[in-house]
């Protein structure tokens, strides 16, 4: 990620606990934050993972609870949950939100249908990931997105792969991010990079957020703003108050590049230097 200009990384969910930890803090790469495990429930798309660990699945809300108490405790910077039909009842959903918030933890609920999206949003989650294949999201939810100050990370890119793989129509999702944008719902750069077996799309880490940035501004952003959709908001929406801003007092993440994104967005790959908390990142220190 590094390599391609990914200062920091918003990881929503790797195990064990052991693993995610190696990766914090570490000078010159990529700073990692993460939410631990996702919550989901038996009998889940997700369930079916191969390496899905049986703590990820929530049956009830005693359950639930304890989820969010073993996540917390082992360092997770949020807590991310799955909406899905079949997956965790809206009673486990509701649980796993307020405990979160319990525990002043953001809630990031995964989300790709509109039936999951409402759920999601009727147990509070804080933002949803994924903009939906199945159809364009409802006014109704959309002005319930601005409504009650959520936020949405669409990952387009995975959407347009999962579509590809005959999973639903990726125009519903370019749509939805379209009506979101123009009413005001603030959208964020992400990707579902993954390389986990048995997922509807595999996803390269670090290259897929420049072709985010391409998706975005296909869906209606300015190019601008979808260069803030990787910078400042995701980082005040996530409470990464050190960075996202060029400013004094502000880590240095700092990326040189050739061309004028402003002018075409495609020239965030034309990366000339990269620094990650004022150290500059060479090739030989991956």
């Amino acid at each position: 990620m590094a390599r391609f200009g990914v200062t920091t990384a918003l990881d929503m969910a790797t195990w064990p606990a052991d693993l995610l930890n190696s990766l914090r803090g570490r000078k010159g790469v990529t700073d990692i934050r993460g939410c631990g495990l996702a919550a989901t429930a038996p009998g889940s798309v997700h369930s079916h993972i191969p390496t899905i660990p049986k703590e990820a699945l929530v049956s009830n809300t005693a359950e639930a609870e304890r989820f969010v108490e073993k996540q917390v405790a082992e360092g997770a910077d949020y807590i991310k949950v799955v909406a899905d039909i079949p997956g965790p009842s809206q009673e486990c959903l509701n649980a796993l939100v307020e405990s979160a918030h319990r525990h002043q933890k953001l809630v990031v609920a995964h989300a790709v249908t509109t039936m999951a999206i409402q759920m999601a949003q009727s147990a509070g989650a804080d933002a949803i990931t994924h903009a939906p294949l199945n159809a364009i999201m409802s006014d109704e939810e959309v002005s319930q997105m601005l409504e009650e100050k959520r936020i949405s990370i669409p990952t387009l890119t995975m959407m347009k792969g999962a579509a590809a793989k005959k999973a639903g129509a990726y125009k519903n999702a370019k749509d939805t991010v379209s009506t979101l944008h123009r009413v005001g719902v603030p959208i964020l750069a992400g990707t579902d990079a993954n390389m986990t077996p048995g997922v509807p799309f595999n996803v390269i880490y670090g290259i897929s957020l420049h072709e985010e940035l391409e998706l975005l501004v296909e869906a209606g952003l300015s190019t601008t703003e979808a260069l803030c959709a990787a910078t400042h908001l995701p980082a005040k929406h996530f409470g990464l108050n050190d960075r996202g801003i060029i400013e004094p007092g502000r880590r240095a993440d700092l990326i040189l590049i050739k061309g004028d994104p402003v002018v075409d967005i495609k020239a965030t790959r034309q990366i000339e230097r990269i620094w990650i908390a004022g150290q500059e990142f060479k090739q030989e220190t991956e």
